[in-house]
């Protein structure tokens, strides 16, 4: 990877269900300042990752304050250590009551797990809290980003496309894996609606069931319908709010 394309990578919008499965996270280069960049199973590089999900739990896991969060970003759950060196995120999780919707900058971590699996997470920069409209909104817009990904997959493209397919084993399947959790992403942004009527409830329920049954290409146009008729802001506006005071290149998230 040469150093434009470093100074390129800039945060993925990632949900739990491929964050969990990128366990390649390498430093890439000899410098000091060179990045370690996680390779994402949909086969692009992510130097820092933007979730927005429920809180579900913060745990204090040694006497030096050092905690574990659990977010989960409505397919499945990742979690986020924080402790001295992630000063302002620790303090932000301190003074959250779960559940809470929080959006949370970090960079992803990955580390050989004594029985010899993996255990990926996230090192937190910045955490905020924010609205069920703005959690819906990302996981639109994240829904978009990972199903770009997987259309744009190439195993032979010298990068982390082709470190991708020679690392994870059954690409097709941890892609289907990907798809599957987008799809339970975005149903969960209508089956979190309450309502008393019956014919409102049941419509739901049918609405969902179609979105069982889509294809990757009618899930995308969807998703993409679906982004512009819910979004209650610009997504650029999310992440820095994500961001916080987190001084970064300025750079949006991109697929």
């Amino acid at each position: 990877m040469t150093n434009n394309q470093q100074q390129r990578q800039v945060s993925k919008r990632v949900f739990a269900s491929e964050l969990n499965e990128s366990f390649l996270v390498e430093k890439r280069g000899d410098g000091d300042y060179d990045p370690r960049l996680q390779t994402l199973v949909s086969g692009k590089y992510a130097g820092r990752v933007v979730v927005v999900g429920t809180l579900t739990d913060v745990q204090e896991i040694n006497d030096d304050g050092y905690l574990q969060a659990k977010v989960h970003t409505g397919d499945d759950s990742l979690y986020a250590y924080a402790g001295q060196y992630q000063e302002e995120a620790q303090s932000a999780l301190q003074d959250l009551d779960a559940p809470a919707y929080v959006a949370m900058v970090g960079k992803p971590s990955a580390y050989e797990l004594d029985n010899g699996g993996m255990n990926v997470s996230i090192k937190p920069e910045t955490v905020q809290e924010v609205s069920k409209a703005e959690r819906e909104q990302w996981v639109l817009e994240a829904a978009n980003a990972s199903l770009d990904r997987l259309e744009a997959f190439d195993p032979h493209d010298g990068e982390a496309g082709e470190e991708a397919m020679a690392t994870y084993e059954d690409i097709e399947q941890l892609h289907e894996q990907i798809r599957n959790g987008v799809e339970q992403a975005v149903e969960s942004v209508f089956g979190e609606a309450e309502t008393e009527e019956a014919s409102v409830e049941d419509s739901a329920d049918e609405e969902q069931d179609e979105i069982a049954e889509m294809d990757i290409n009618e899930l995308r146009m969807y998703v993409s319908k679906e982004t512009e008729y819910k979004a209650s802001g610009d997504y650029h506006e999310l992440e820095q709010k994500a961001r916080g005071t987190f001084n970064d290149s300025g750079q949006a998230a991109e697929a």
